[in-house]
């Protein structure tokens, strides 16, 4: 740590250096060129105060005990949000991407001077440019690392407790895990036996409105007053059919969407089978 903040002295200082031939504008120096570009390098960087406002909003989220076994408040709360809101580890964290944002900076900026060697043709200058995908490589990085370190699990974990807290506000009974997998499992059991018969009953009326379109032919060729019936028949078919086409998409999406949700809990539940399998596997490695 006293090293980090001899670097951060250093970089203040570099920031605005104090020099006799300064130029002021008014009460104000005016930074030169290179300055100017530190400074507004160093601003996209500024996230901390920020993040310590965002830290302090979230350690004043009240959470009963009754919450703690949503899975979407327990696991960010245990395997990400949890270093982020200890001020200790916050603080070596803060020196830690300190010094990650002076190796951007200097990563940068050596792309950056070694393209303007290129572009003057120096005797040193390189034979291809970096490219935008080059320049913005140690940026991705920061940024890929400073969300998955410091960012990464309070927003799902805000997002839960507001909604934990509509739903007690609202007085919604919200129905036992276990209660709810079974109801799911038993309708999705039961839309999948009506299946079969609802094909079935399908083909049968369509061979009824094939025999009655068929007499209402020949029925019209005899009497063609009867063609006005025929048209009101072959709209109602026509109606009759689209509605039965939708809800039968429908039917297919809710059940696939009732199938993955029940796999995909039955693949996070504990079950003692589950919990046989995970020590086999661990005994194998």
């Amino acid at each position: 740590m006293p090293l980090v903040n001899n670097l951060r002295a250093a970089f203040d200082a570099l920031l605005a250096p104090e020099r006799p031939d300064e130029e002021f504008r008014g009460d104000m120096r005016v930074p030169d060129h290179g300055e100017m570009l530190l400074m507004g390098f160093n601003g996209l960087f500024n996230l901390e105060p920020s993040r310590n406002l965002m830290v302090q909003y979230f350690k004043q989220l009240v959470t009963p005990p009754t919450w703690s076994i949503v899975d979407q408040i327990k696991d960010p709360q245990k395997y990400y949000a949890r270093s982020v809101m200890d001020d200790n580890v916050r603080e070596i964290l803060d020196a830690t991407f300190f010094v990650k944002k002076l190796e951007t900076f200097v990563a940068v900026l050596r792309m950056c001077r070694s393209n303007a060697h290129g572009f003057r043709g120096g005797p040193k200058a390189p034979q291809v440019p970096h490219d935008l995908d080059s320049l913005t490589k140690p940026m991705r990085k920061y940024i890929a690392n400073y969300i998955s370190s410091q960012i990464l699990g309070i927003f799902s974990t805000s997002t839960a407790i507001l909604i934990c807290r509509l739903l007690e506000q609202q007085g919604i009974n919200v129905t036992p895990r276990h209660s709810f997998l079974t109801e799911m499992r038993r309708a999705a059991q039961t839309m999948h036996g009506f299946q079969p018969r609802l094909k079935e009953a399908i083909e049968q009326q369509q061979n009824l409105i094939t025999s009655a379109e068929q007499r209402l032919k020949w029925a019209a060729g005899a009497n063609p007053a009867l063609c006005e019936v025929m048209s009101a028949f072959e709209a109602a078919v026509a109606s009759h059919k689209s509605k039965i086409s939708k809800e039968s998409v429908l039917a297919k999406n809710i059940s696939g969407m009732a199938s993955s949700i029940l796999n995909y809990e039955a693949l996070r539940t504990p079950t003692t089978e589950a919990t046989h399998h995970d020590k086999a596997f661990i005994a194998v490695c």
